[in-house]
This record gives structure tokens, sequence and C-alpha cells, in this order.
């Protein structure tokens, strides 16, 4: 036997079991997407890997097969927004730098492809004819999910809580859904309905003709992280953090079944093409085949997953069921003998979860890491080992910030963690925030921590208060917050004498506020997202941004001063230090380079 654990994976890579026409029991293959960049496609009949495509340099997002003429064309979609084809012999065949941002999800539909990004766009991709569509445009809300609809449509759902169903010959909104109060987690469309799954705890039921709601799936009580269709639609399946799963007749909009036996988060759900069974999988690392007609378990995967399980699928015939798990492990089940046929391993090459956040000490001697799986890693730099590790988060760690003597962290579960250096121990845990968290920064005292976050909301956060105790967790005081800005926040900085904070948002602006008044000194425009920003220089705010471009403002005036261009790709992080009466820039790209700039 051979386990796919090649890199960790989280919970947005893919795998999936497809059938060829030879029958259930001919040529099934296996294809997985992983955070270390590869794709790799594995012979799941004879346990064997059948070839690696390894062109991405970034994390893949979303893969899946396409039906060319005949042939099989395997399709990426990468944290680089390149769309990209592969043939049956692993090589490229072609690729499409479709997104300025990472492609998050991925629809497929005969020679159709839709992909789904991060920069607020869809675009749809025809194999045959080689036609391409965008859908929306770039500087929108992030594009969570695709799927295609009835006829010629197609539905999305993005972070700011609406459904739209675009016309493919047009490239026209043609319907918007508004009712979720929170990021539309998952779409699914049979016929003439649409369905969302939501963050804020209900799954949504549309009718794509008249436009006007369906019914509201409420019962959940907590986000909803997965919905699905049955293929008659008649029932719907969604999947909640509340450790439940539930079964619900669409006519009437009523739960019938409540699946209760998971210990942790319900991460994902499929129906078995019969309809007559159903599938989750769960963070408490079990996936659970369930009578849909009785409402009972049939049976739980023996030793599924040793770690959660993210992401169940069922084979287009129904026979084979392929399950992921965070610790980097697939298996392919024989549904109907609940017994493992292949376990697919290969080498491992990393140690650990993926790194999914990172941040150096002032004085270079510590670097943290964040991982999917909510853990916080401090490595001494002179030592080169493991310093601490900390813990308290849930899922994964998006934002990481040192001061002289605190580490913060923020993570998906929509919290913020405060940590002692020295002692190790958990000064502040802030748990009221009721979104996620994309960026963190101390000021230059430690006095203040700021915050922004996935609705545009900017928090500042005493730290004058801690408490250092073992047991007692003591939530900082949030001293303000303001919403200054119509997307995410992504960056935050405090200038040197923390009278002012600076943000950078996907709304593709960067805005400079008094921390004590919360007037807006001046607001900097840009074509592309900010994704970095810093006060290091002079009376001068320098921002990176989508574009591959660094440009240093003038605090006072707004007036950009100065444009460097270098990168080919978006900037990740931009930071600011003096050599005597010498500044320097250095720049990380999601070019895979760091520069380091002198022209200051």
């Amino acid at each position: 036997s051979t386990t796919l654990a090649e890199a960790g994976f989280m919970k947005n890579d893919s795998v999936e079991v497809v059938r060829s026409q030879n029958g259930l029991r001919g040529h099934r293959k296996i294809v997985t997407a992983s955070q270390d960049g590869t794709i790799r496609i594995w012979q799941a009949d004879l346990g064997y890997k059948r070839f690696s495509v390894e062109g991405e340099a970034l994390p893949v997002r979303a893969a899946g097969f396409v039906c060319d003429d005949g042939a099989e064309i395997l399709v990426s979609g990468g944290a680089d927004g390149v769309l990209r084809f592969w043939d049956g012999f692993g090589q490229q065949v072609q690729s499409h730098c479709s997104h300025s941002n990472e492609i998050l999800d991925i629809a497929i539909k005969g020679a159709m492809v839709a992909t789904a990004s991060m920069d607020g766009s869809v675009k749809v991709w025809n194999m045959s004819s080689g036609a391409q569509k965008l859908l929306g445009g770039e500087g929108r809300a992030p594009m969570w999910t695709v799927a295609f609809a009835a006829d010629n449509f197609i539905a999305t759902g993005c972070a700011i809580g609406v459904v739209q169903v675009w016309c493919l010959s047009s490239g026209d909104c043609v319907r918007e859904f508004r009712g979720h109060s929170s990021c539309v987690s998952s779409v699914a469309s049979q016929v003439d309905l649409v369905a969302s799954a939501s963050w804020d705890g209900t799954a949504r039921l549309w009718d794509l003709r008249s436009g006007e709601g369906r019914g509201v799936l409420q019962g959940h009580d907590d986000r909803v992280r997965a919905i699905a269709l049955s293929q008659d639609c008649l029932l719907a399946a969604t999947a909640s953090d509340d450790r439940t799963a539930r079964l619900w007749r669409l006519e009437g909009a009523e739960c019938i079944k409540i699946f209760s036996e998971h210990e942790d988060y319900v991460t994902a759900v499929s129906f078995h093409p019969s309809m007559t069974i159903l599938a989750t999988s769960s963070d408490d690392g079990s996936v659970k085949v369930w009578d849909v007609r009785a409402g009972t378990c049939r049976f739980t995967l023996p030793d599924a997953n040793s770690e959660a399980a993210c992401s169940v699928k069922f084979s287009p015939g129904g026979c084979l069921l392929a399950t992921v798990g965070q610790d980097g492990t697939a298996h392919v089940w024989d549904v109907g003998e609940s017994e493992m046929l292949l376990q697919l391993n290969s080498r491992q090459i990393h140690a650990g979860p993926s790194v999914s956040a990172a941040a150096a000490d002032a004085e270079g001697r510590q670097v943290a890491l964040g991982n999917f799986k909510g853990e916080v890693q401090v490595w001494d730099l002179v030592r080169h080992a493991l310093s601490r590790e900390f813990r308290a988060h849930t899922a994964a760690v998006w934002s990481l910030a040192f001061s002289p003597d605190r580490l913060a962290s923020s993570s998906f579960d929509e919290t913020i963690a405060v940590w002692c250096r020295s002692s190790g121990r958990c000064l502040h845990l802030i748990s009221d925030i009721g979104t996620c968290i994309w960026a963190l920064q101390f000021s230059t005292e430690s006095r203040l921590l700021a915050s922004g976050s996935n609705n545009g909301m900017i928090s500042i956060y005493s730290q004058e208060d801690a408490v250092c105790a073992s047991t007692t967790h003591v939530a900082g005081s949030r001293v303000s917050a303001v919403a200054l800005h119509d997307n995410a926040v992504r960056c935050v900085a405090f200038s040197s004498d923390e009278t002012l904070l600076a943000s950078g948002s996907d709304d593709c602006k960067a805005i400079i506020w008094s921390c004590e008044t919360h007037d807006i000194c001046c607001r900097i425009g840009h074509p592309t997202p900010v994704r970095t920003l810093s006060f290091g220089l002079p009376h001068r705010l320098a921002t990176g941004s989508e574009d591959g471009l660094v440009k240093i403002w003038s605090i006072t005036t707004a007036e950009c001063i100065m444009v460097m261009a270098g990168h080919s790709g978006p900037l990740r992080s931009l930071s600011c230090f003096a050599e005597g009466e010498r500044v320097w820039l250095v720049t990380g790209s999601q070019d895979n380079t760091a520069k380091v700039w002198n022209q200051l």
C-alpha cells in the first residue's frame, strides 16, 4: 500500500475518485491537490501513483477532470490565480493567468470549467471552443464557491453573504439572493433550485427562475459548512460546526433527520447516487455512512483518519467512497462492505501541517509559525530548535504579531489569543469577535493591539490589563472599533508614536486615521487590493498591493511620491529598517521572491 502524504492536506484540498468507461472495477483514478503545490494522479486499482504533476509553485486549491473529445484533461486552480490543464501523461498542455488572487473553487460540467477566486471574480472556460467568459469583476467581495445550475446559468456564493446567479451567454448577473448575514460557504444546484449554506448558521433555498426564496433551513446552532442536494431534488443535507448533519425535506423546508454521533465539527456531506445513504466527515477524524430513511448510522469507517477528516465523496457509480484527512492520508473504501480497498501513501515531505501564517520578532532571534490545525510554534533561529508551542485555536491561524514580551495570534475560529513569550501562558483570549481576523499589529510600546477583520471592521484593544494566569483568560479591553472599509481588512500598522493607524483592504483602499479621535487623516486609492503596509519611513507610508507595485505616500498630502516595480506577482509582506541615515525597504511577493530596495 501507499499513503498520500507528500504534503499536509488542508480543508480546501481536493481528492476525487473518477471512474472511466470500463466499469466500476476498471481504471479508477484518484486526483489529489495539495498544499505543497503539486497535483498527483493515482491508479486506485493497483495502488500506485500514475503520475505526478509538479508545475504549481504555490498551493493548489482545487482540481478535477474535464472531458475534451473523449479525453480526460486534468484542470487545477492554484493560490497564484492560474488555471492549468494537464494531459494523461502529466504534461501541462495549457495555462491561463485567470485571476489576480487565489482560486478558491472549481466547478466542472462537461467541457466547461468555472473558477471562483479571492479576487471577487468568476471565470468560465470552454475546453472545446477555447472561449472564456468573465463574470463579475476584481475588487469585489471574494467568491468562495461556485456551482453550475440549470441550462445556461452559474451560481456563486461570496464572503459578504450574497448568492448570485449569472447568465453564461451575456455574462450578466441576473439574480441576487440576499438573506444570509455572513459568508456563503457552499452552493449546490439541481434543476431550477439553488441551495446555499452560510456561516450564519442557516441554509437557504432559492428559485432560479423567479428569484424568490423557497425556504430557510433553520435548526443548526453554529456555522453551516456544506450543503448537498439529492439528484431528485427532494432532499438536502447540511453539515455544521454544531457537530450535526441534518436531512431536510425541501417541500416545507422541514428537518426530518438529525445525525448527531460526531464529536466535533461536521465538515462535509455527500449523497450516494441512490439517495438512500449519506456520508459525512468530521473534525473528530471519523467518517460515517448513514441510512437516509432510518436516520441511523450504518457504519463508521474503521480508522478512517488519525486526525480531522475534511472531505468525503462518493464515486459516480456509488460503489466507492474517498475520504481525506488533515493528517495527509487518503483512503478508498468499498461502500457495500465497509472495507478499505487501499490506503494510498507516498513519501512525506513535510514534518508538520502546512504553514498558514508567519512572523519574526524585532531582534531576529525568533520566528512564529501558525498552521491550519490552529497551532502556533515559536522557533529559536539561533539554536535552530523549537522554543514554544501554543494551542488555543480550533481552526487555521491567519495572522501573528510579536511585541517585546508578547505574541498575538488570530484564527479562522474568530478568536484572538495573546501569549506571554517568557512563560507561554495565555494572557488574553478574545472570543466575542463574530468574524474572521486577517491582520494583527502591536503598537510600538505594546500598549495597544490592532486587528483587521473580514467584515471591514478595525478594532484596537488595550493590553495593559492582562492577567498572567494559567487558569484564567481575561479578554483585552476593546477601546475602539471603527468600520472604515467596504471589504476585508488585510493589514494594519501603527505609527511609531502610536497616534496613527493605517489599514489596507480588499476594497482597494489604504486609510490613515487618528487613534484618539478616529478622524480620517487621508484615504489612498489603489487599482487592486492592498495587502501590506508600513509606517517605517519618516512622514511616509509604504504600501504593497495585488498588482505587485510598491508605492510610497506622503501621510500629510496623500500624494504618491514614489512607485517601485519589480515583482511579477502580488505583494504579501513589506518591512522597513534603518542602517545609519539610510532607510531600506524589504518586500516579499507571491512570485516567490524577496527584494531589498535602497532608493529611499
